[in-house]
């Protein structure tokens, strides 16, 4: 995926199960792309301190509920 290809300032939020490796690299190579994930069940050993639940919480706070100023996908299961 080419700098060029990624939207300004791209937020992607996702309830997942497990950490996604290439969407964290993607995050690391590209300025403009930021991950978010939000850990569906994590376990004790999964040594997990980010979000936990459902996504649109999870991009409610970390945007501090000020959606207008960004673009952001979420992904995941409504309530």
């Amino acid at each position: 995926m080419s700098q060029s290809s990624i939207p300004r300032n791209l937020k992607r939020f996702v309830r997942v199960k497990e950490r996604s490796e290439r969407f964290e690299q993607l995050a690391a190579e590209h300025e403009s792309f930021t991950y978010v994930p939000a850990l569906n069940s994590p376990l004790d050993d999964d040594a997990w301190d980010g979000f936990v639940g459902f996504v649109q919480d999870t991009a409610n706070t970390y945007l501090n509920g000020r959606f207008s100023e960004h673009k952001a996908y979420l992904c995941g299961r409504r309530r």
